[in-house]
C-alpha cells in the first residue's frame, strides 16, 4: 500500500489541502512526530522487515516540512503530484522516495542528506521547480551518491557502476 511519511505539517495549510487528496486516492498517511525520527524509514513505511527502535529522539522537530512516499507505482506517483498541483497544495521542498538505499535510515539522516541535496541543487544554480507549476522536480536517489552506486534507469533504486 502506498504510504507518505509527513513531518513538520501539522496545522498548516499544507496539511489542509493535502488531506482531502490523500484520501481521495486511498493513500495511507502517517505523521512523524520529533520523537520517532530515530526509527528507520522502512519501519515508519510500515515495512515489517524492520523493528521499531526502542530509542526516542529528543531534540526538536525539523526546520521545514518533508514529505517520504512509499510504495508507489510509477502511475500512482504521477496521478498523487497530478492531484497536489491540481488542488494547490503548498510545495514541499524536501521530498524523497523510499528505496533499498534509504529505509534503513533513520529521519534525522534523511533529512540531512535532503538538506544537502537541495542546497547543492540550489547553489549549482540549476532551477528547483514548484510543484504548483507544470513540471515536477527530479525525486533524489537519496544513498546513490556514496561511492560507485548510480542509480538506474527508472531512479527507483541504484546498483554498482
Amino acid at each position: 500500500m502506498e504510504t507518505v511519511l509527513l513531518y513538520q505539517i501539522k496545522g498548516t495549510k499544507t496539511a489542509v489541502l493535502l488531506k482531502p487528496v490523500l484520501l481521495k486516492l486511498g493513500i495511507r498517511v502517517r505523521i512523524v512526530e520529533p520523537e520517532q525520527y530515530l526509527q528507520s524509514i522502512g519501519f515508519l513505511a510500515g515495512n515489517k522487515a524492520f523493528a521499531e527502535s526502542p530509542e526516542a529522539y529528543d531534540g526538536a522537530g525539523f526546520d521545514e516540512p518533508m514529505m517520504v512516499m512509499a510504495g508507489f507505482s510509477e502511475r500512482k506517483l504521477d496521478l498523487f503530484l497530478t492531484e497536489m498541483r491540481r488542488k494547490k497544495v503548498p510545495p514541499i521542498a524536501l521530498k524523497a522516495i523510499v528505496t533499498t538505499q534509504n529505509q534503513a535510515w533513520n529521519s534525522l539522516q534523511l533529512y540531512r542528506e535532503l538538506k544537502e541535496e537541495h542546497e547543492k541543487m540550489k547553489w549549482s544554480g540549476q532551477k528547483i521547480r514548484n510543484w504548483n507549476f507544470f513540471f515536477m522536480p527530479p525525486l533524489p536517489i537519496i544513498g546513490c551518491n556514496q561511492g560507485t552506486k548510480v542509480p538506474d534507469t527508472k531512479g527507483v533504486s541504484c546498483y554498482e557502476k
